[in-house]
């Protein structure tokens, strides 16, 4: 099986997240699954190896911003893995600097870092599959559009970012109900619907 490159932890709580981390090693195939607790120690484990992943808190001793510090220092040295800010901390100016330093995303919820996690490491791994044999300069063939129907607009998450990736979509729409999807089908050009079959009121919606 194709792997990913490595997730990097960054907490000065070494014993914090452990069910997160086990989660990880449980659903994807990542290389490694590294931990430092400063700083210093992640800089320089993020310029010796490769990650495609890291996750840092934001306070840490003698620093109160140290997960800002530390995507300055990883920026600076060049280090381009996505970066995700986990703190118990809402706040705005410190998300909008994360995510102006090229961040991935600031989050104070398990369930939406999860969601992130998700996110990166499928598309990571879509990366890692052999491209199509097609024509196109590009390796890619060209479509016009495909259509996702499903209530949970969250859903497919990885299927879109792989049909992102090995097709050049003129456009990806989603559509939350048979309605809207039916408006779309109407008015775009689609090559590909894919839809879930239930739906709220409606077992057989598909």
């Amino acid at each position: 099986m194709k792997t990913i490159d490595g997730v990097l932890w960054v907490n000065d709580d070494l014993c914090c997240d452990n069910h997160i981390l086990t989660w990880i090693r449980n659903n994807y195939p990542v290389s490694r699954i590294d931990r430092a607790a400063s700083t210093e120690e992640a800089h320089y484990m993020a310029t010796a190896k490769n990650y495609s992943l890291i996750v840092s808190n934001m306070r840490r001793p003698h620093d109160l911003n140290a997960g800002i510090t530390l995507l300055e220092k990883l920026r600076e040295s060049g280090v381009k893995a996505k970066y995700i800010v986990y703190t118990g901390q809402v706040d705005s100016e410190k998300e909008r600097k994360v995510l102006q330093l090229g961040g991935y995303a600031y989050t104070t919820y398990e369930n939406v870092l999860e969601a992130f996690i998700h996110n990166v490491l499928t598309t990571e791994l879509v990366k890692k599959m052999e491209p199509l044999s097609t024509s196109s300069p590009n390796n890619k063939k060209a479509l016009d559009a495909v259509i996702f129907v499903n209530d949970d607009v969250y859903a497919d998450m990885a299927i879109r970012a792989w049909i992102s990736w090995k097709f050049d979509l003129k456009a990806i729409y989603i559509a939350d109900s048979t309605e809207k999807a039916f408006e779309l089908a109407k008015q775009k050009k689609c090559n590909l619907i894919i839809s879930n079959m239930r739906r709220p009121g409606d077992e057989e919606a598909g």
